[in-house]
């Protein structure tokens, strides 16, 4: 493996959570993660700002999701989604 590859690899994580299968709470969740990194001075400066997000409506009532684990840079603890 090429050494910048390997770097790389090594450097991955990836995290596994346990969601309700509903897609629109997927939507929701994903929204909330990435306009909260958006929105971190940091962490926001370097994402692609093309993604097509689908946040909480008005009508839906929220719900909080507590980030266990690992410090996530730019997550808080408890997510609303």
């Amino acid at each position: 493996m090429a050494p910048l590859t390997l770097a790389q690899s090594k450097a991955t994580r990836i995290f596994v959570i346990s969601t309700p299968k509903e897609r629109r709470f997927l939507a929701r969740l994903e929204a909330a993660i990435v306009n909260t990194l958006y929105a971190d001075p940091e962490v926001g400066s370097i994402l692609d700002k093309g993604y097509a997000l689908a946040p909480r409506w008005e009508n839906e009532k929220p719900s909080w999701v507590r980030l266990l684990g690992p410090g996530f840079r730019g997550l808080p603890t408890t997510l609303v989604v």
